[in-house]
């Protein structure tokens, strides 16, 4: 079985072995880059509130379009849960249409669709809100750290925050005509810290 198994290449569907035993009040939640701090505090919010009510969970992991792709084809095709959750993931009016088609649920975190339930964050607001708070404090070179807008757009799956809290950031210094430091992308922790240490 095991040189079969081999030969032709498989490998197991992990959504698939979830979801067999047709445990009812299920959940899938799709997140992008799981281990990050932002998305383990989101699905660690969602799993209290699910948990608390009597759902089982299926987490499902994107890292890139594809798995994006597989995941929600699955979900919405072959595999039954009551309702899915996407954090953080634009998705295209064709998987919206997938949904509706499926009679499936859809609930949105951190991004906006028409006619779906959503929560959003206001990363400009965020932005403008962290750099008013350290020019109360008195500081006037403020340095910005976040991702570039090639590498968000280089995922493949849409990700605008860090580039809309850099507009609030550049807002709020204007206002205050303070000195726009500078801005580095997070490719290397290491390098940004010396490179802030340097810079101030």
């Amino acid at each position: 079985m095991l040189t079969v198994i081999k030969q032709l290449g498989y490998r197991p569907s992990y959504l698939a072995a979830s979801l067999s035993r047709g445990t009812p009040r299920t959940v899938a939640i799709v997140v992008p880059h799981l281990t990050t701090p932002s998305a383990v505090m989101r699905l660690a919010g969602a799993l209290a509130v699910l948990d608390e009510q009597g759902y089982d969970t299926v987490v499902c992991n994107v890292d890139t379009p594809e798995q994006r792709d597989h995941h929600l084809k699955a979900l919405t095709s072959r595999y039954r849960v009551d309702g899915v959750i996407v954090v953080s993931l634009r998705l295209s009016r064709q998987w919206l249409a997938s949904f509706r088609r499926a009679g499936l649920p859809l609930v949105a975190v951190d991004a906006a669709f028409a006619n779906i339930p959503h929560t959003v964050t206001d990363d400009a607001a965020g932005g403008r809100m962290a750099t008013e708070h350290l020019l109360s404090l008195g500081h006037r070179r403020i340095g910005f750290v976040g991702d570039t807008r090639r590498l968000a757009a280089g995922s493949g799956l849409g990700f605008t925050a860090s580039h809309q809290r850099l507009r609030g950031y550049r807002e709020a210094l204007s206002l205050a005509e303070a000195e726009l430091l500078l801005r580095l992308p997070i490719n290397d922790m290491k390098d940004m810290l010396r490179s802030v240490g340097s810079s101030l």
